[in-house]
C-alpha cells in the first residue's frame, strides 16, 4: 500500500457509501504501521522494501481533515497519529 496514493483512493471511496469499510481498513493499516515502526512509511515494507522511507506528516493531516475526527477515532488512528506527530516536533 502506497501512503500518498492511499489518500486519493480514500477521497474517491468517500463517494461510494458501501466502501467506507475499505477506508477504515486503510486507516487501520496506517495505525498498525505507526504502532509497529513508529511512523507511516511511504510504502508497506514487506511489499516494496526499496520504497521504505518516511512519509510526511501533512498527508496524515489531510486524511484527518477530510474524514473527520469521529471517523478516525473509530479506526484507532487518533492515538497513533498523535504518537507519530511527536517525532516531528
Amino acid at each position: 500500500m502506497f501512503y500518498w496514493d492511499s489518500y486519493f483512493t480514500m477521497l474517491g471511496l468517500m463517494v461510494v457509501p458501501d466502501r467506507i469499510d475499505m477506508i477504515k481498513s486503510m486507516i487501520d493499516n496506517f495505525a498498525y504501521m505507526i504502532d509497529l515502526l513508529g511512523f507511516i512509511p511511504n510504502a508497506n515494507p514487506g511489499v516494496y522494501p526499496l520504497y521504505f522511507k518516511l512519509a510526511t506528516p501533512e498527508q496524515a493531516a489531510r486524511v484527518h481533515e477530510h474524514l473527520g475526527k469521529s471517523f478516525l477515532r473509530t479506526g484507532g488512528l487518533t492515538t497513533s497519529l498523535e504518537a507519530t506527530g511527536e517525532q516531528w516536533n
